[in-house]
């Protein structure tokens, strides 16, 4: 479920209606309608962009199965396009998920 919304995400982007300018929040509305997303993704996506904002580091470790797939993807998006952060940045997951699909 959650590289089937990462893999959403990326069509989106790819599909060209993608638009860098709406923020992340419309971003996921639009997701939405496509892949449902829950408030707490919604939730923590916003908590990421301020995090960035503040220029604090942030570590996303909530429970397996809520979204942080999803909400890591956003968040890089939004950043590359919306804020003009390409990176870098470290993504820390466990050995056991590279390459799951």
């Amino acid at each position: 479920m959650l590289l089937e919304l990462g893999d959403s995400f990326l069509r989106l982007i790819c599909s060209g209606s993608y638009n860098p300018k709406r923020d992340a929040e419309e971003q996921l509305r639009e997701l939405q309608q496509r892949e449902p997303a829950k408030p707490h993704q919604l939730e923590g996506l916003r908590w990421l962009v301020q995090q960035h904002d503040r220029q604090l580091n942030a570590l996303l470790a909530d429970e397996m199965g809520l979204g942080k797939t999803f909400q890591t993807i956003a968040l890089l998006a939004f950043l590359k396009d919306d804020r003009h952060c390409p990176g870098p940045h470290l993504i820390l997951a466990p050995k056991s998920t590279i390459g799951a699909a």
